[in-house]
């Protein structure tokens, strides 16, 4: 309810490939973990392919040639936001 829209991931400030409600990320977390995340905590988790966290690397976004990439929202209420990111790095 602190949102106003969607969570959004924006790649190169035009295209965003992923824009869903709040409370659909909730309910779409609750599903896949088994249980309800703390009250603002959201997880977008690409590498969910029915284990969360144990998927293979097909739904990732190769972020290498972006110039920008975002995640963005509005709300009316102050906060603070803590982004854990994984990389890939390919071995040879």
């Amino acid at each position: 309810s602190d949102f106003a829209g969607n969570l959004e991931l924006v790649i190169n400030q035009a295209d965003i490939p992923y824009s869903i409600k709040p409370s659909a990320l909730a309910a779409r977390n609750h599903s896949d973990l088994g249980y309800v995340l703390p009250d603002g905590v959201y997880v977008f988790d690409f590498s969910n392919q029915g284990l969360p966290n144990l998927g293979g690397s097909r739904d990732y976004i190769d972020t290498e040639r972006l110039t920008e990439f975002w995640i963005r929202f509005n709300t009316q209420k102050g906060g603070r936001v803590k982004i854990v990111a994984e990389k890939l790095s390919r071995l040879h």
